[in-house]
């Protein structure tokens, strides 16, 4: 079971990387690439989220809550875990609530923050 962690996890995180990426050609650039970049960013997002949560999920269940605890490591790695779970969770959600004024005026400038 711990390798289907490593490889579960291994999956947000790229598409954390894509989104951030793709906030930032949306936010900041014009033109086709710009266009396509918001577009397909909801998908990513919805994706790597699921995707962190189906993380979390298997590692929790890979190793003991007890030696998560106890060691400092496993404690901050669960933390970081979480964290970026929640700030891309968030990203989803402002995604998702303005769609296409997502990246309009000031909000734009939450995604790149956030990002």
């Amino acid at each position: 079971m711990a390798a289907m962690h490593h490889m579960l996890v291994h999956f947000p995180l790229a598409l954390w990387a894509l989104a951030i990426l793709m906030i930032l050609i949306g936010a900041f650039l014009s033109g086709r690439l710009a266009d396509i970049s918001r577009a397909a960013l909801l998908p990513v997002l919805v994706i790597s989220v699921l995707g962190g949560v189906a993380g979390i999920v298997s590692g929790l269940m890979v190793w003991p809550m007890q030696a998560n605890i106890t060691s400092p490591l496993a404690r901050n790695h669960i933390l970081m875990a979480f964290w970026s779970l929640g700030v891309f969770t968030m990203l989803t959600a402002l995604v998702w609530r303005a769609g296409d004024a997502a990246f309009d005026g000031s909000r734009r400038w939450a995604l790149v923050v956030l990002a």
